[in-house]
């Protein structure tokens, strides 16, 4: 069921995200956005949290779920103390979790999502996301703020891994990369 109620959450968080109502037709109040995406912020925080606790089932299963709201959610979200504290559980996931050792691809698809929104966006992947945002597309994970403090936490995990990828990554100045955009 928290599985569920997450992705409940998280399709209202996008509606709000995009500027939409429940029925994706008319443009939400300002005023009640950002407190309402922080409290579904919230929300997914504890959920994602119970999620990867669950020693219930799949084990494996649930820490692939937990990250995956948290990215969701980090993504969606409004810049401000939420949004942080979402980064900051993400990382801090990242960092500890045994997927790393025993299952490093699919580890590695979120830390690499992650670091890629960590990234410097061209002007001609500007260019495209502008049209993309007048056309009321909104491709997920792209790099909007927070670049540095996602490679704060990074470093603040103290993972080797992830440290190393960093440093290589900011060594390279390696652009946003995106297939729907190069």
């Amino acid at each position: 069921m928290p599985s569920s109620d997450a992705d409940s959450i998280l399709g209202q968080l996008y509606r709000l995200s995009t500027g939409q109502d429940s029925g994706g037709s008319q443009p939400l109040h300002a005023e009640s956005g950002p407190e309402r995406m922080n409290f579904f912020g919230d929300q997914l925080l504890a959920l994602s949290m119970k999620i990867g606790d669950d020693i219930s089932s799949c084990r494996t299963c649930s820490r692939y779920r937990s990250n995956k709201i948290l990215l969701d959610a980090f993504d969606l979200l409004p810049d401000g103390p939420t949004r942080e504290h979402v980064l900051d559980q993400l990382a801090l996931n990242l960092a500890s979790d045994q997927l790393q050792t025993d299952m490093p691809s699919v580890w590695a698809i979120y830390f690499n999502v992650l670091l890629n929104m960590s990234r410097t966006v061209t002007p001609a992947q500007q260019k495209m996301l502008l049209e993309y945002k007048r056309s009321k597309i909104y491709p997920p994970f792209v790099p909007r703020t927070m670049q540095s403090e996602i490679r704060q936490a990074i470093r603040h995990s103290q993972n080797r891994i992830m440290l190393a990828y960093a440093s290589v990554d900011e060594m390279i100045d390696a652009p946003f990369s995106s297939p729907y955009l190069n």
